[in-house]
């Protein structure tokens, strides 16, 4: 019996000293990304998830980050947003930066909500990155396009009926901006000659539409827009259209010849502002009418 005890302990005693010298295998780590590249977490105006672009916006500019700042490293970028965003196809993290912004331009401001839908191309991305790789959002469009309307100003465009596209804000308070009201062909039909100055030809003139008073609807805009015009042609003499109230607090009552005309059609407004020169003069009240889209042709009217 104990020689058959003897000879187990040797062979275990075998055993054990073959387990004793043979080093443990070990798996290695899978190799992390030396650049890291991540979306910056969506804080404030950095990378926001819903954002609302107004009419006159091209661009919106998004932000990543990395987790090592050395070199200077280009990012491949997938981009399956919608097909109004042009979105770059790389981004360049400079030297010593760990932050790169990227710009993601659209032609026209979007008639309804439109999503953004990119991520950065696997082989940047961090094992361990400190956010996520993909973004997913949407931007807003604050204005919805009505279409082609009709803007008549009995002043300074009195021989034309301007056709002029319409938009409306799709969020409270209710308004209005007509694009291009003015133009040199229209003014010059007036023989404005060397008043005209290019540079105060308004991109668009915003409306703003009061809830009804009385059964009336009044509209305002904020202090003048401007005709495109100086007054006898010097620099400076600018031609406003001022909201009476805006020129002065004893003109405010005036403010009221401005509504939306709905004994005719709740799609013409009349708008009165007093035309002025700033030091000068004005040349008083005037009539200009907007004809929103699908609203009575003002050919018919004048």
């Amino acid at each position: 019996m104990k020689k058959y005890i003897s000879l187990f302990f040797i062979a275990f005693s075998l055993i054990l000293a073959g387990c004793v010298d043979e080093q443990p295998t070990r798996e290695p780590s899978p190799t992390d990304i030396p650049c890291g590249v991540y979306f910056l977490p969506s804080s404030g105006a950095v990378n926001p998830l819903n954002f609302t672009v107004d009419a006159e916006d091209t661009e919106f500019t998004y932000h990543l980050g990395r987790t090592s700042s050395q070199g200077s490293v280009t990012v491949n970028i997938i981009n399956n947003s919608d097909p109004i965003f042009n979105v770059p196809t790389s981004v360049t993290f400079i030297d010593g930066e760990l932050t790169a912004p990227f710009t993601v331009k659209f032609a026209n401001v979007p008639a309804t909500n439109t999503s953004i839908n990119f991520e950065v191309e696997p082989a940047y991305v961090a094992l361990y990155g400190a956010g996520s790789a993909k973004f997913n959002g949407v931007l807003n469009c604050l204005w919805e396009k009505l279409g082609i309307g009709q803007w008549y100003d009995s002043w300074a465009q009195y021989n034309t009926i301007q056709e002029v596209e319409v938009l409306k804000s799709k969020i409270p308070p209710l308004r209005y901006r007509v694009l291009k009201p003015y133009t040199i062909d229209a003014l010059n039909a007036d023989d404005w000659g060397d008043w005209i100055d290019t540079s105060l030809i308004p991109e668009y003139v915003e409306l703003f539409v009061a809830d009804p008073v009385n059964g009336i609807q009044y509209i305002t805009w904020d202090k003048f827009w401007t005709l495109g015009l100086n007054y006898q042609g010097t620099k400076g003499n600018v031609i406003k259209a001022y909201l009476p109230s805006a020129l002065s607090s004893s003109m405010a009552a005036d403010d009221a010849n401005s509504f939306v005309y709905s004994d005719i059609s709740d799609k013409l407004f009349q708008l009165v502002p007093y035309m002025y020169i700033d030091g000068l003069g004005g040349y008083g009240l005037k009539q200009v009418l907007l004809s929103l889209p699908g609203g009575p042709n003002l050919y018919d009217l004048l």
